[in-house]
């Protein structure tokens, strides 16, 4: 691995990663003492080809199936692993949240592993004293911060390696997954903690399977698959290019009905809602209006005739004082239509005494076109990246329209006409 002076912090020029699978540890053996004149392996692509380039302070996400080769990217930006053909140059000193554990003694403590992994990363034992108060309190594991980590269970290890790899000031953070273990407090953390690192400048790579917090967090995006790099460029382009793939692969064995479950920018498919749904905070009532009525599913909903009002109530405890909302419509093919969140609005709630407040969102002259449609309600931390607590599907309304237009909205729009 090189390094190099440009602007550019990890720059990968046809990477390619085999790794060669042997039937039996007999087969391993006859190859390295060159027993056999057959071949006695089969070479595995981890990756092909790879080219892409990361600039200072840019924010990578990584989407891919399991087995796509996102780790061993990854593991070779750290250095861990080397390509078996390519060039990989990394400008800046690397962090990396790799496999779980990887880089902890075991058998040392918690406090003895902060220190090992400074040295790993090449911190001296001077400036490590100065932050290790500050990477115990992150962690929230105090407590237990003077037993082995063998004792560790997998959330204790994330926090802690976490606060290590944010602490020392990293100039390349690597993530892969790791955040996915830790609980959800701690996981609120970490993001904002992230936030912090890119306004500093830091340059991240993070690979998830939550293809709404790639989006919420990333400026850029690549999509593998089969150790091939498919897509490259803006996370949502990248992200949508893979939702839609894994879709079309899904048609080809399930038959999918009117009762999905609707999955959306806003709304997100992955386990992001079930993990985080119950982060201090819930929605307590929900309404839906049209002209000032109360809904009720016998109405019919002019198309650019009748105001449409959501109001949500919910309540907020420790740790979030300024939640969001996001509102979004799908169809009855649980496809997004359209979204609204606060947070992209810059519009954060209030709460009283008791952590109780309230969104109302007017849709005045509805725009939507003829159809079904479902109504999508989140509540959000404040950055609108943690769920707090959903209710999918929450409402169907049934939009009417007296012109010809087509598609699902109307968008506003002049003519103008003349002779020549």
């Amino acid at each position: 691995m090189e390094s190099m002076k440009t602007s550019k912090a990890v720059c990968l020029k046809n990477v390619t990663k085999s790794f060669k699978l042997y039937n039996s540890p007999i087969h391993r053996l006859t190859n390295i003492f060159n027993l056999s004149k057959n071949k006695t392996y089969r070479e595995f692509n981890a990756l092909h080809n790879i080219n892409f380039e990361i600039e200072k302070g840019d924010v990578m996400g990584i989407v891919g199936r399991n087995g796509a080769g996102k780790s061993t990217l990854l593991q070779l930006i750290c250095g861990t692993l080397t390509p078996t053909s390519g060039e990989i140059s990394v400008n800046g000193r690397i962090a990396a949240l790799l496999e779980l554990g990887s880089g902890f003694n075991p058998e040392f403590t918690g406090k003895e592993n902060i220190y090992l992994n400074a040295a790993v990363l090449g911190i001296t034992r001077e400036e490590i004293n100065e932050k290790v108060d500050e990477i115990i309190e992150f962690s929230g594991i105090s407590d237990f911060i003077n037993r082995p980590v063998k004792f560790y269970s997998s959330g204790m290890t994330v926090r802690l390696a976490f606060s290590i790899a944010t602490s020392v000031s990293p100039e390349i953070l690597v993530i892969d997954e790791a955040l996915s273990v830790g609980d959800n407090e701690f996981s609120y953390k970490s993001f904002s903690r992230i936030e912090e690192l890119r306004a500093k400048g830091a340059t991240i790579l993070f690979c998830s399977h939550s293809l709404y917090q790639v989006q919420s967090i990333c400026n850029k995006a690549i999509w593998l698959e089969k150790g091939q790099l498919m897509k490259e460029g803006d996370p949502d382009f990248v992200t949508t290019s893979y939702r839609e793939s894994q879709s079309i692969e899904s048609n080809k064995i399930f038959n999918f009905n009117d009762n999905l479950t609707a999955t959306n920018r806003l709304v997100p498919e992955d386990n992001a809602v079930d993990q985080l749904q119950n982060l201090k905070g819930k929605i307590i009532e929900t309404s839906l209006k049209i002209n000032g009525k109360d809904y009720d599913e016998c109405m019919e909903v002019r198309s650019r005739v009748d105001n449409l009002e959501i109001k949500v109530l919910y309540k907020v405890y420790e740790g979030i004082k300024t939640p969001s909302v996001a509102v979004s419509f799908t169809n009855r093919s649980s496809e997004i239509i359209c979204g609204v969140g606060s947070a992209n609005d810059q519009v954060n709630g209030i709460t009283n005494s008791n952590g109780e407040g309230y969104f109302s969102l007017e849709f005045p002259t509805i725009k939507l076109l003829k159809g079904h449609y479902r109504i999508n309600i989140v509540l959000f931390c404040d950055k609108g990246i943690h769920v707090i607590d959903h209710a999918n599907s929450i409402y169907e309304i049934y939009i009417v329209q007296t012109g010809l237009e087509q598609g699902f909205v109307h968008l506003d729009h002049h003519w103008n006409v003349g002779c020549i």
